[in-house]
Order: structure tokens, then sequence, then C-alpha cells
């Protein structure tokens, strides 16, 4: 009985969430809810027993907890993981048992406890070993909230089928409607609230997107889709091939590690209602669309990012000095990287991945990607630089203001 109880469950779970990630709620919700129901009967067959078996025990109260969690039931979650990790689970099922504890925990900070979203508003929420009750390390925090806002605007413009900005101001249309406001944090999973919205709203003439709750709503939906489908689905969702290019890069600073911060989440209320996403893909497995490389011509330096040129804006560059005080030559960077995501680490350590190649007489070096170098664990302080022939002429250099 015990084990048609749970092969019903796993047949009931494995429909219920094909139906999810087509995004049909209506249909999923109740396939999980008999899918929890059968683990639970299966469960209520062990319990008869009278003794934990293992690793039949840990098991069912895994498979029944990770469905409470599908369901939405947090606190039903933490009690059948606890109930499990009190006896002797196998180590690795252990680990398992403790993940769910720990996405019990932030699902219950992703609903937002002692505030009532608006339409319009958005929940971040970040969980991992980085983050104490109510206190996180400033870096980890304010480098994810920074690229929010600078998702959103980009958001509006694209879904305005404006061009994509290479530079300049962002349009004053778009910048008074989506005003960002950043609500105090709050204890446990480290959550803040932002509010996009400002007194100008009447004035918002572009056509398309007529509020911040379209942005928004798209900015959420675009994340969910990263990290379910990775790179590929978002190019599929945006389309034009620099405002996807953007958004990956923009998002790839939000993502998790997976050592410091594990888990981050966004609640929103829209018009549709209120949902959440748990973005769990990690920094590292999200890869940018890039051609077909060889692989000894990619290259990282280490360094800090001293100089940028962005005067010609078909050929923006910038340089690394290393340990040494040795400067790299010129690096071109993409129109889609400058403006957000290469001048915000002005004068920062950083790491880059280069990709060299040949036109001509000539050795160009493209900026693939660039990150701080704090997130370098393997990296042992030197810095590897190419540096430039004695007869390459380079143009004067300006600090990136």
């Amino acid at each position: 009985a015990m084990n048609d109880f749970h092969h019903e469950a796993m047949d009931l779970a494995f429909f219920a969430l094909h139906a999810r990630r087509r995004g049909d709620e209506d249909e999923a919700a109740p396939m999980f809810k008999d899918a929890l129901e059968n683990e639970l009967k299966a469960l209520a067959e062990l319990y008869k027993l009278g003794e934990a078996i293992e690793p039949t025990y840990s098991v069912l109260h895994r498979s029944a907890a990770t469905l409470a969690l599908d369901c939405g039931d947090a606190r039903l979650a933490e009690k059948l993981a606890s109930k499990a990790l009190a006896e002797d689970p196998p180590p690795a099922i252990a680990e398992e048992l403790r993940d769910v504890c720990e996405q019990a925990n932030f699902q219950r900070h992703l609903r937002v406890n002692g505030v009532e979203l608006t339409a319009g508003e958005l929940q971040m929420s970040l969980s991992g070993r980085e983050v104490g009750f109510g206190m996180i390390p400033h870096n980890e925090f304010l480098a994810r909230a920074a690229c929010i806002p600078t998702l959103v605007y980009r958001t509006a413009e694209r879904l305005n089928e404006l061009p994509f900005r290479v530079g300049g101001k962002i349009p004053k249309e778009i910048k008074d409607k989506l005003q960002p406001f950043l609500s105090v944090p709050r204890a446990a999973s480290y959550a803040v609230t932002l509010r996009f919205g400002g007194t100008n709203s009447h004035q918002f003439a572009l056509p398309g997107i007529w509020d911040a709750i379209g942005a928004v709503d798209e900015f959420v939906e675009v994340m969910e889709i990263l990290d379910r489908d990775g790179a590929t689905g978002v190019q599929s969702r945006i389309g034009d091939a620099m405002y996807s290019h953007n958004f990956i890069s923009l998002a790839k600073k939000i993502a998790p590690d997976g050592a410091r911060i594990r888990q981050v989440g966004f609640t929103f209320q829209s018009n549709r209602g209120r949902r959440s996403v748990e973005f769990r893909m990690l920094r590292k497995d999200i890869q940018l669309p890039r051609e077909n490389d060889v692989e000894d011509s990619i290259t990282q330096l280490h360094g800090v990012l001293r100089y940028a040129d962005a005067r010609n804006a078909n050929k923006n560059t910038i340089r690394i000095v290393d340990d040494a005080q040795e400067e790299s030559p010129p690096i071109e960077v993409p129109e889609t990287m400058m403006d957000d995501i290469v001048r915000p680490m002005w004068g920062d350590e950083v790491s880059v991945e280069v990709r060299q190649s040949t036109k001509g007489k000539s050795v160009v070096r493209e900026l693939l990607e660039i990150w701080p170098r704090s997130e370098n664990p393997e990296d042992e302080s030197q810095a590897t630089v190419a540096h430039p022939p004695t007869d390459e002429k380079t143009m004067p250099l300006f600090p990136l203001r």
C-alpha cells in the first residue's frame, strides 16, 4: 500500500510539474495537492511499522516535504523535513532535507510577513550563508539591488519599442514614471520592497507601457524564464539581440553565487495577482550568448579597471591594471555592456574574460565578461596580462565618470 500511494504521488507530481512549466497553474495546483495527499498516505502506512526504516523513512519525508512546498505549504514542509532530520537519515539525504527547510523558510519570507504589497511593488529576498538575522554584507545586497532599476528601465524602453540606448540618459518619460523607492529591510531572509512610480505619472505619454506594473511584471517574467530555460529562453522571449544580451548580463549580477548567496527571490503584486519567483540558477551557469570560439583565443585578466574610453560610440575600450601596475592593451567593450555593466565597476578589482583575434595586421581584444575579482576563488592574486607591442599606437585615455 505504501508503494502504491508513493507511485501515485510521483505520477501526479510529474504531470503537475509539466503543467506548471507551461504556465497552467489552474491545472497544476490540484494535481500537486492530490500528489501530497497520496504521499502523506504512504507515510501513514510507513508509521504503522513503528520504526524509522532508512533510507525509506527519510526519502518519503523529503518527497512529501517537497510536495508541500509545491503546494505553497511552507510550514508543513518544515515539519516533515525536521521530523526526518530528527532520526538518522543518510548524509546525502540529510543535506537535501536541510535544503528543504531552507526553501521553506525562504518561501515564508517571500510572502512578505508584515508588509502588504500593492500593485506595482516588487520584493527582493536574499538567503544564504552570508545572510544573518536582518544583516547582510553591504556589497551582496547593493550590487544586486542596483541592477534592478536598470533592468526595469531597459524593459520599459524595449516594451515601448525604443531602439537599444547605447549611451546617454534614460528617456525622461520613463525615468519619471519608474522612479525606484526602497523600503526598510526585513529580518531573517534579508528582504526589501522596491516600489516604482513617481509624482509625474500623468505625464507618461509613450504608448504601450502606461504604468510601472507592466514593466516590472515583464522583468519578473523574464527572470523566471532565465531561471527555467537559461539564456536561450531569454533570447527567444526578448528577440532583440542587444536587449537580450544586456538583460542576461545584468541578471547574471543578480543571480546567487551558490556559496554566499544561495537564493534570490522576487515577489510581485500585479493586476493579475501575486506571483513569486525563486531564482536559483547560479551565476556561473548563466552563459552569455557568444560566437563559437577557439579555446586558446580566450584569456582571463585580473586587476583594477582604471581606464575607459567611451568617446567613440562604435568602439568603446577599457584597460586593466594588474598587481604589478602593468596596463593591458585596449579591450573593446560591446555596446550593450559599457553603460550598465562596465561603468558601475570603475575603480574596482575585476576579472575579465577576453577573446583575442587577428584582423589583418592588428590584434583585436574583445570583452566577453567582467565580474568582481572577489568572486574568483581560484585567483592566486597573480594577474595575467598580455603586454602591448612597443609600436602599438593608443589614444589618450580618461577616467570613466
